[in-house]
């Protein structure tokens, strides 16, 4: 298992008094955008703790029913009321009703930070009173972030495997200025090895071993009596954290690379330049380490370890016409200001920069391949287990399962004018949503979606979530995220178990990766990959791509001269289709020219369209093939029980109708038909008299049993070994992979879609 130093944070006081302010006293009025970093809420102990001490006397708890290193109630609850706390502090300065643009929030790779975001944004944004409230039992609605590489801003040196830092950082040790310091903790040292026979550098054991020291009295466990010595207090590694960031170039190194995002997007905002424009919050969800060293880059210090759920504020004003900073710390018991030396409470944005401008890294330092993950903000309020009716699939058998699933409804897209010109709808803002985004009513039905695929497999999933049991991910838009989140929300309330821990909340955060929206499983080969739209074209000069041309051009003449649209012709009744449908659920009144084509002609121009984009063999492997290629990946290797971790069994996939589509025609399955929000398809892998193989069920309405579908040259329940070579020529080939390039033919396709 990855190594990961959970390190702790010190931090020193500053000779200034520090105000103690009241709630809701933020200055909304000046304040142009906030920054926040914070620690996770309390935990549990890591699991890298055998590697540090192997005669660890408690290194057989498995914390039941957390886990290692993962967010326990008491955190949960801190995590939660670290949201409500900032509503009531900046809720004039956010606005009541939550708008994804609002905000960018971003959490390492670890899941207690992933869960802390989570809690902290149900806290900050719960929908009541709102528009976006869906009832009055569950009050909750959907927040969550779009991938953003900073990941590794938020890590440690020591975690981030960093050897410009260590080895710096030791060649300081080495110095005769600093050899005093581990002159007296030499003893300390000898100390720790002989107590814990461990072989690690002494960086690594000091940074461990806070962990595992500091932990115990979090869960419950008697402090071991070797450390009970005076001399092994918490001086000795707040010296230690201090010291690793006591240099610019260790300032640089540790906390400089977020100090460096935080001015950028800054500067970005307060000239009008950011991305989307609403902008003005951004929350990073990390670790003590990265408390500590974003104080440091910033000349402050605290006199304590950040408190678990410890959040540095980082407001920006404009006081008559000058850009000021703030800095403010909250920890679980106070709220205070912080003075940068040399600077008042108030700090000109460009003095502050000159301060701390020695801290921050080059350009070439800076640019570093960052690891991308996508957290999101799960939540919602289900059903007690108790309540749950007697589990109807054969679940006896079942070792693993698949589920993909359309998201629920939405609001229009966002697309280029060039599509609809003439739409009287165009300056349709869809309050409070936005564009693209899933609705009320898209929301109860991925909540439902949920609930009966809990109904259905209770005995398989169990009582109590696990984040080692489920692999759950969605494509790269906001609104198959927000789905996946209230999915798995109500598949996994914690109502009834051991992680209940709110009993207002029937809620959990359930820990799923959201893709990029290019170069994933979930993509569009028609938007994303100039080689698929070469095979396309090439079909199209077919004699049956021609005669399909054909038929549709009255269509394609009718809709380009009402619409005013001039993008590809097959593409527009696509288009066209999804707009109406949208607008019509939104209530719209569509123009009179719609009667004759919608819904049915355009409907049935849509399924010849998705036809043809599976008219071939190589074009089904753009289309369906990689995610074909992951389900029969994740399946051979929970067969030949080398999945890691090996408790996986569960795989989500929350996606488009197209991805359904797509899928079900690879395995001969697909009636020709558009699948209706919350449709879902699940592919049971089962053990049946030692043979392992195949069932696969469809369903559109969430209630009632689902309908199995029957794989042509093949049973209900397909043999592994058949179903595999029934499919294998649809699987990815060296020759499928795209790379986006700057191809004008591309860039046509790809601009449908305005970010």
């Amino acid at each position: 298992m990855e190594f990961r130093i959970c390190l702790a944070i010190v931090l020193l006081t500053f000779d200034v008094s520090l105000c103690l302010l009241e709630d809701n006293n933020a200055t909304t009025a000046t304040l142009k955008a906030l920054h926040l970093v914070f620690r996770h809420g309390h935990r549990t102990t890591e699991r890298v703790a055998s590697l540090i001490y192997p005669n660890h006397p408690h290194k057989n708890e498995e914390y039941y029913p957390y886990g290692y290193g993962q967010l326990t109630n008491e955190g949960k609850t801190a995590s939660y009321e670290l949201g409500v706390f900032l509503k009531k502090q900046y809720g004039q300065f956010l606005g009541r009703i939550y708008q994804p643009a609002l905000i960018d929030a971003v959490s390492t790779g670890t899941l207690r930070a992933s869960t802390t975001l989570s809690f902290l944004l149900t806290g900050l944004f719960a929908p009541e009173n709102t528009p976006l409230e869906r009832s009055k039992p569950l009050n909750w609605k959907s927040s969550y972030r779009e991938l953003s590489p900073h990941d590794k801003l938020l890590l440690s040196p020591f975690n981030n495997n960093c050897s410009s830092h260590q080895q710096s950082f030791q060649g300081f040790l080495r110095a005769k200025t600093k050899k005093k310091v581990l002159q007296t903790y030499a003893r300390i040292y000898q100390h720790i090895q002989e107590k814990t026979k461990t072989n690690l550098h002494p960086l690594q054991r000091i940074a461990g071993l806070f962990d595992i020291i500091v932990m115990p009295k979090e869960t419950n466990f008697k402090r071991f009596l070797w450390n009970k010595r005076s001399f092994f207090s918490k001086n000795f590694f707040i010296d230690f954290y201090l010291s690793s960031s006591s240099t610019s170039e260790f300032k640089q190194l540790t906390g400089g690379f977020l100090l460096k995002k935080i001015l950028q997007d800054t500067r970005l905002k307060l000239d009008n330049k950011i991305n989307p424009t609403e902008r003005k919050m951004f929350l990073y969800s990390a670790h003590d380490t990265t408390v500590f060293y974003i104080l440091r880059a910033m000349e402050l210090s605290l006199s304590d370890i950040p408190d678990f759920t410890g959040c540095v504020i980082v407001e920006i004003h404009k006081i008559n016409s000058i850009d000021s900073v703030r800095i403010l710390y909250r920890d679980l018991n106070s709220f205070n200001v912080m003075i940068v030396p040399g600077c008042t409470e108030f700090c000109p944005l460009t003095k502050f920069v000159k301060i701390v401008e020695k801290n921050i890294p080059s350009d070439d330092l800076f640019k570093m391949r960052f690891k991308v993950y996508s957290i999101t903000t799960l939540l919602i309020f289900g059903i007690p287990f108790s309540l749950l009716e007697e589990n109807n699939a054969t679940t006896a058998t079942l070792k693993a399962l698949h589920i993909l699933f359309r998201h629920g409804h939405r609001t229009t897209e966002k697309l280029v004018s060039s599509i609809y010109p003439s739409d009287p709808h165009k300056d349709e803002k869809y309050y409070p949503y936005g564009f693209g985004q899933l609705t009320n009513e898209g929301k109860r039905k991925a909540f439902e979606l949920g609930q009966w695929l809990r109904k259905r497999y209770n005995a398989f999933l169990g009582t109590t979530y696990h984040p080692e049991t489920i692999d759950a991910v969605s494509s790269g838009y906001n609104r198959t995220a927000a789905t996946l989140s209230l999915v798995l929300a109500g598949l996994y309330p914690p109502k009834g178990t051991d992680l209940e821990w709110n009993e207002n909340l029937n809620w959990q955060p359930v820990i799923y990766i959201q893709l990029p929206q290019i170069g994933n499983y979930l993509n569009f080969a028609f938007a994303t990959c100039p080689k698929f739209m070469k095979l396309f074209s090439d079909y199209l000069n077919t004699s049956q791509g021609k005669a399909k041309i054909q038929f549709y051009k009255p269509l394609i003449d009718y809709v380009q001269e009402n619409s005013g649209g001039t993008v590809s012709p097959l593409f527009l009744p696509f288009f066209l289709y999804d707009i109406l449908a949208t607008q019509q659920e939104w209530g719209l009144e569509l123009p009179k020219w719609t009667n004759i084509i919608y819904p049915n002609i355009l409907y049935s121009a849509n399924l010849d369209f998705f036809a043809m984009q599976m008219a071939t063999t190589e074009m089904r492997r753009f289309n369906a093939g990689p995610l074909l290629e992951k389900i029969i990946k994740n399946t051979a290797l929970k067969i030949s029980n080398t999945i890691e971790p090996p408790e996986r069994k569960i795989f989500i996939y929350s996606g488009h109708d197209l991805n359904l589509i797509f899928l079900q025609t690879l395995l001969g399955v697909y009636t020709s038909h558009r699948p209706s929000y919350g449709a879902c398809l699940m592919i049971e892998v089962h053990q049946i008299n030692k043979v392992y193989g195949i069932k696969i069920y469809y369903d559109t309405k969430t209630k009632g049993n689902p309908e199995a579908l029957k794989i042509p040259g093949c049973d209900y329940f397909c043999p592994f070994k058949k179903f595999y070579k029934l499919v294998k020529h649809y699987l990815p080939t060296k020759d499928t992979n795209c790379t986006v390039t700057t191809d004008e033919q591309f860039d046509n396709f790809a601009s449908i879609f305005q970010q």
